[in-house]
């Protein structure tokens, strides 16, 4: 899918490694002040990403410039979601409680999200 390129020179690797963390830390930066600034409406992670995703449609970033920390985050990505789960813990009295709500929201939310976007995407192919 995409090209990934690899230099033997460590140097090389390290600033492109930076250049691309840095552009995704400015467009996280960039949004957090856009969401600021409109009263907090849209979290700045989205508003960022938004940002980060029209520079690249315009192509006023290249995509290679993004790839050596977005692999790198997307390699380990699960391990982020492990803070999360394990913090379910202090909630586990309320969870069961409350299971098959929690369970029947989660199956027919994944199942609206499915069906919207199939509808979506056959409605733009045609």
């Amino acid at each position: 899918m995409f090209k990934h390129t690899t230099t033997s020179n460590p140097i090389k690797i390290s600033l492109s490694f930076c250049r691309s963390a840095f552009l995704i830390l400015a467009f996280l930066g960039l949004g957090k002040v856009v969401s600021h600034y409109s009263g907090d409406v849209i979290p700045a992670s989205v508003v960022g990403l938004i940002a980060l995703f029209g520079a690249l449609s315009l192509r006023l970033i290249p995509v290679e410039w993004l790839q050596p920390s977005s692999h790198f985050l997307l390699k380990y990505m699960t391990l982020f979601f492990i803070p999360a789960a394990v913090a379910l813990i202090n909630y586990i009295e309320i969870l069961s409680l409350h299971w098959l709500a929690i369970i029947t929201s989660c199956v027919v939310s994944t199942v609206l999200v499915m069906v919207s976007v199939g509808l979506g995407y056959q409605r733009l192919n045609r």
